[in-house]
């Protein structure tokens, strides 16, 4: 199985992938580690991200997840499902501060980057980008034949149970 999860910092997109990961024994990646050579300051270039991506969608299964569209594109075309996390902005407002207030801090990783993700969550809604709700669901909607929204705890269980079968 091939699955997509999509959403805006915060919605709980790698933490229901490694859920998914666990229960259908399918390996996850994340597109920031995909994105990243060193978290949060050295990138790769986008020509190297998107021979990563179609790499990974070469598996036979695979679950990736993240917020990136301009090199997940191969990850929309050959998801079996995506996985449109739609969570509350106020949620996602604070599940950033609390991992940035949590995590062991690394090079570039400042309060002001999570308020400036915590302004990219209340701009995700109503603008045109690259990272915006019009872009996943443009994708979705352009690629995809299966695909979930996902707005609450309560759906991950419903979603796994369905998956598992």
């Amino acid at each position: 199985m091939k699955i997509h999860i999509c959403g805006i910092y915060g919605s709980g997109k790698s933490t229901f992938a490694r859920i998914l990961s666990d229960e259908l024994k399918i390996p996850f990646y994340s597109l920031d580690d995909i994105k990243y050579l060193v978290k949060y300051s050295k990138i790769r270039s986008v020509k190297e991200r998107i021979e990563k991506v179609k790499e990974i969608c070469k598996l036979k299964d695979w679950i990736t997840e993240g917020t990136w569209t301009d090199y997940a594109l191969d990850a929309f075309r050959k998801a079996d499902m995506v996985i449109f996390m739609d969570t509350p902005k106020i949620i996602c407002s604070f599940r950033i501060l609390k991992r940035y207030l949590k995590r062991e801090k690394l090079e570039n990783d400042t309060l002001i980057g999570a308020l400036k993700l915590i302004k990219e969550v209340y701009n995700y809604h109503f603008m045109k980008r690259p990272v915006s709700s019009y872009s996943h669901k443009r994708l979705i909607n352009k690629y995809c034949k299966n695909f979930i929204v996902l707005r609450n705890k309560k759906d991950i269980s419903k979603i796994v149970s369905l998956l598992k079968k």
